[in-house]
């Protein structure tokens, strides 16, 4: 049958819409074994996997991993499956049905009711088994992010979420909470265990299991270990200098002379920084010195924000990208600078975090020439918005491995996930691949390919302009500013 093409790694036990689920073993001699333990239960592409709801089989291979096969029915008409890749069929495919069965056996040691849910969006935006989530009597309700077609919207609000091990959460949530709860299955024999991850503001996560032993439900959502104590940490103070009383000296022995005690210079008062930010904020301050007072209030809420303070931030950062840019400003009031030499680009690049002290004057954005993904003649908005996170996907690890790259070689890569289009559906998609990077003030990924390709440079200032961002018309200041804006995106996701 046509629709055995790939290889299904999982499927559920006992009938299509069962929610129990189960990972067929790759080697020949544990697949026996899973064999002699399930004689008496049958395997079927579930439902809720996205399946097609036929039975399977399991197939032992020599030349490659072994795994579950649709059994063929002569009888009935050949349906292709959807499960057509590694997300919708391989190792992994299941994670939404272990989470929430490991949720579920959560709530219930701890003797707390409530419910848990696997969402399902009628419009196909959000791909099923993206999300999961619980209501526990009596704590705050928790959402699981597990790719990122689930991803809140910028005003929603991120309380009690657990974004998957690969999601990039939205930042303000390191910002308010100092930390970030994370989700994984690892492969325990036929079955996956769900473990969650409390990563740190130094970026290391500390991994449990998702088990009565490790994480509690309160009103605030998960409690790890962790967690509870960089919350102690962020809430506990210490006087500077505070120390334990000493014992006294013995008759014996001669107590030593205490070493001179240095004491570290005290902190500096957040208070204080964030009224001369403000305060340069509403004075209009110049580039430098608004620079120079957002870097210090950065500097000490480094490891954890409160909610004024991330706002205050926000406007900060919003405000030097417009001095920057030059937005705003008038060709009477400020002429167009020269065009960028090449070892001024990463100085004048409008994404790196040290802007110049004199703004360039661009051409305001036209409203008429964006792009609006969807509105026009073309792909549908599913199939953009699906292509776009795959995109997203491939540019984010092209940066981390330092490269860049052409649409060419994306088709290459992702294949059936990226269907044709014509330049126009591109540039729509690209504009939804970095509308969460313009929102996070992040460095936009379309540039790695206006890099890799000089064709796209033109529609790299399309983007920019689709996210409300201006860059020169002038080519070589263009060229300048894709080269800054790359070397920024490697910086940015080099370790991340």
């Amino acid at each position: 049958m046509a629709r055995d093409a790939r290889l299904v790694q999982t499927a559920v036990l006992d009938n299509a819409d069962s929610e129990e689920p189960v990972e067929c073993p790759t080697q020949p001699q544990e697949l026996l074994l899973f064999r002699s333990d399930h004689l008496e239960r049958t395997f079927w592409c579930g439902t809720w996997l996205g399946g097609c709801g036929g039975e399977l089989t399991t197939r032992l291979c020599e030349d490659k991993v072994c795994h579950f096969a649709h059994k063929a029915d002569p009888e009935g008409l050949d349906s292709p499956c959807r499960r057509k890749s590694s997300r919708t069929a391989g190792t992994g495919s299941a994670d939404h049905l272990y989470i929430k069965a490991a949720l579920t056996e959560l709530m219930a040691s701890q003797n707390t009711p409530g419910t848990t849910l696997i969402p399902q969006d009628p419009s196909g935006r959000i791909r099923l088994g993206a999300q999961v989530t619980a209501e526990p009597g009596g704590c705050l309700p928790l959402h699981f992010i597990l790719d990122e077609t689930a991803l809140p919207a910028l005003d929603q609000s991120t309380a009690g979420m657990v974004f998957g091990e690969n999601v990039e959460p939205p930042p303000r949530i390191l910002h308010e909470h100092g930390f970030v709860h994370r989700v994984r299955c690892v492969s325990d024999g036929a079955h996956r265990r769900t473990q969650i991850g409390t990563q740190g503001p130094d970026g290391s996560t500390d991994w449990r299991d998702l088990t009565a032993d490790h994480v509690r439900l309160t009103e605030h959502g998960l409690s790890t270990e962790a967690s509870a104590e960089i919350h102690r940490l962020r809430t506990h103070t210490v006087p500077i200098g505070s120390r334990p009383p000493r014992p006294p000296a013995t008759q014996d022995v001669p107590a030593r002379p205490a070493p001179p005690v240095t004491e570290p210079p005290p902190e500096p008062d957040r208070g204080e920084l964030a009224r001369a930010l403000r305060a340069a904020l509403a004075e209009n301050a110049g580039v430098t010195q608004l620079q120079r007072h957002f870097d210090r209030m950065e500097h000490v809420v480094h490891s954890g924000a409160t909610l004024e303070e991330t706002e205050l931030l926000r406007q900060a950062h919003a405000e030097l990208m417009r001095l920057r840019r030059g937005v705003g400003a008038s060709a009477a009031s400020a002429p167009p600078a020269p065009a960028p030499r090449k070892r001024e680009a990463a100085k004048l690049s409008p994404l790196l975090s040290r802007p110049l002290a004199r703004p360039r004057a661009v051409r305001p954005a036209k409203p008429s020439t964006l792009p609006v993904p969807g509105k026009e003649a073309g792909l549908s908005p599913h199939v953009l918005n699906a292509a776009a996170v795959a995109v997203r996907g491939a540019l984010k690890k092209t940066a981390r491995e330092q490269r860049t790259t052409s649409w060419t070689k994306l088709k290459e890569q992702l294949g059936s996930a990226l269907p044709s289009m014509t330049a126009d559906d591109r540039t729509k998609v690209l504009i939804l691949v970095d509308q969460a990077s313009a929102s996070a003030n992040q460095p936009l990924l379309s540039v790695l390919m206006a890099a890799g390709s000089p064709a796209l440079a033109r529609s790299y200032r399309q983007v920019a302009l689709g996210l409300g961002l201006t860059l020169p018309d002038d080519d070589e200041a263009l060229a300048d500013i894709i080269e800054a804006d790359t070397e920024h995106a490697h910086r940015y996701w080099k370790d991340r």
